[in-house]
């Protein structure tokens, strides 16, 4: 009896005799033999996948060297001895004949015609058939380890797949250092540095507005005239600032920040005086944040009209024309600061900028200015969190649109970005100090300064209880929410009221820089790579009141 073994898709026939033709099945004996019609398609698909095995190993089959392949002699057919030993792993039993198969058998897909053969195997043959196409995809998986495209070659050189896999885990791994660097270095500095905690008196009115030239009623009392002027007063409020900055992954720390208790400091009552906060985050170096650092105050802090408003707080609130008047004199302070850091900038052959996120204190009121993405985020006693800001993205509907008037455009390069395809600068905010190119000496095609320096104003009440205000820059924002940053700073409140009981339960400006910490801790452990600098900002009514007598003699 004829037995045969296949292994991968090699088909060993040991032949009862030299010769002798194959029967067609060792179940069936009073079946017929069919006689052998040369290469049947089968027997041509064994020798094409015999013919593309080549020689990788010098492993052999135990048995006979002497073989007969679909028909082929040993002498034309691979042997034993030139089959991978990995592939001969699979070696699934072959049925013990090989069976014609007609032509048509292709056209049908997997319908194989046995009309020629009594009691065929149908098993059998897709088992064989599915040999063969495991031996193909053994030699294509050989051929393609063989190139290093897949595995590492037996000579121990990477392969580019290797290659890329590594140098993203290194590169993993230098990012990972470089914050781990940024959070050492600002443990380093909170030792070091001197305490960035701020604490002042301010005015504030509360109650309904009143008119201070409205009559009194004839039966009022001088007590009850006194009580009435005491309500349309100023009181006084306590002004908390806590200040965090880190310099994170970059080279240079580009951002700026001011705290300016007496804006106007010769006035007979300091509290009277406005008081300035801002953050400044700078790019293309820290020349425009540091000169605005300084300018606004002097800007601001010598303004007539300021001072004359600033004296008239002390008995009467913020009128609406004064309101007005008060955005008017900051938005010509911007366009002055601009105006000056384009030329100092073109001066010198640079093209510094800056965002602004500042906060005037006035009469109780906080306008707050933005350009830029610096951003302010008002918690209030009710937990509701409100942005008092604008971002200003060039993917704005109103920013692409100014832009594209203006004759610039608004791309995409790893992120929305103000661009002209004549500049050298390609902007992410559409709005800022400074970024001359994008404002000076413009091609012909642009009608106006594609980055704008007219600020977003958002006026605020201050005085209220348990609320607080984070200004910070986009080092910040781009790793926490606004509720995230609110939350955490309330969490953190809590924590060092806890842990400091002599402050009375109440906020103490120790507890705000110590949330502000928090906050930029908090960007670096998420992996913010900006510069980060975090302003928290709180206050509360004092009882305190000025005196009837004083409110009389001003």
């Amino acid at each position: 009896m004829d037995e045969s073994t296949v292994s991968a898709g090699v088909v060993v026939v040991r032949p009862a005799s030299a010769g002798a033709a194959v029967s067609p099945s060792s179940s069936s004996p009073s079946s017929p033999a069919s006689p052998a019609k040369g290469n049947t398609l089968l027997q041509r698909q064994v020798s094409r996948a015999l013919e593309m095995i080549e020689l990788y190993d010098d492993a052999t089959l135990p048995g006979e060297q002497s073989a007969m392949v679909g028909g082929l002699s040993s002498a034309s057919a691979p042997t034993a001895a030139h089959v991978p030993y990995r592939a001969l792993k699979n070696v699934k039993k072959c049925p013990k004949t090989i069976f014609q198969i007609s032509p048509n058998a292709v056209k049908r897909k997997r319908s194989h015609s046995m009309s020629s053969i009594t009691n065929a195997d149908h098993v059998n043959v897709e088992s064989f058939r599915a040999s063969i196409e495991l031996a193909e995809k053994h030699v294509l998986m050989r051929k393609r380890n063989n190139t290093g495209s897949v595995k590492k070659p037996r000579d121990g050189r990477v392969t580019p797949s290797k290659r890329c896999s590594t140098k993203a885990k290194e590169k993993k791994r230098e990012k990972h250092d470089v914050i781990e660097n940024a959070l050492k270095k600002f443990h380093a500095d909170q030792l070091e540095q001197d305490a960035r905690c701020f604490e002042f008196t301010s005015i504030c009115h509360s109650g309904t507005p009143s008119n201070v030239n409205d009559s009194a009623t004839a039966s009022s009392t001088s007590m009850c005239s006194s009580a009435e002027r005491r309500d349309d007063a100023a009181s006084k409020m306590r002004v908390q600032v806590g200040v965090a900055f880190a310099q994170g992954a970059r080279a240079y720390m580009e951002d700026r920040f001011s705290v300016v208790d007496r804006l106007i400091d010769d006035l007979d009552d300091p509290d009277c005086s406005p008081s300035l906060l801002a953050v400044y985050d700078g790019h293309n170096g820290a020349m425009a944040a540091e000169y605005a650092t300084t300018r606004f105050k002097e800007l601001l802090g010598t303004d007539e009209f300021l001072r004359d408003v600033s004296v008239r707080t002390r008995h009467e609130k913020l009128s609406d024309d004064d309101i007005e008047k008060i955005q008017m004199i900051m938005c010509e302070a911007f366009i002055v600061v601009d105006d000056e850091i384009l030329e100092l900038t073109m001066n010198i052959g640079k093209r510094d900028g800056s965002t602004v996120l500042l906060g005037l204190l006035i009469g109780g009121k906080l306008f707050v200015a933005n350009l830029g993405d610096s951003r302010g985020v008002w918690s209030k006693a009710d937990d509701e969190v409100v942005r008092v800001s604008v971002d200003h993205k060039p993917d704005l509907d109103e920013e692409t649109k100014r832009v594209e008037e203006a004759g610039g455009k608004v791309i995409y390069s790893g992120c929305w970005r103000v661009a002209h395809d004549e500049i050298p600068l390609r902007l992410a905010i559409s709005r800022s100090l400074g970024d001359h190119p994008l404002k000076t000496n413009l091609p012909l095609s642009c009608s106006a300064p594609l980055v704008s320096v007219t600020p977003d104003i958002q006026i605020l009440d201050a005085g209220g209880a348990d609320e607080f205000l984070v200004f910070a820059s986009d080092g910040l924002w781009d790793r926490l929410s606004d509720e995230d940053a609110a939350q955490l700073v309330k969490e953190k409140l809590k924590e060092f009221k806890a842990s400091a009981p002599v402050s009375g339960g109440s906020t103490t400006k120790e507890a705000l820089q110590f949330a502000a910490d928090a906050l930029v801790e908090s960007a670096l452990q998420k992996r913010s790579m900006d510069n980060i600098t975090a302003m928290v900002i709180s206050w509360a009514a004092n009882t305190e009141a000025f005196s009837a007598d004083e409110v009389t003699d001003a």
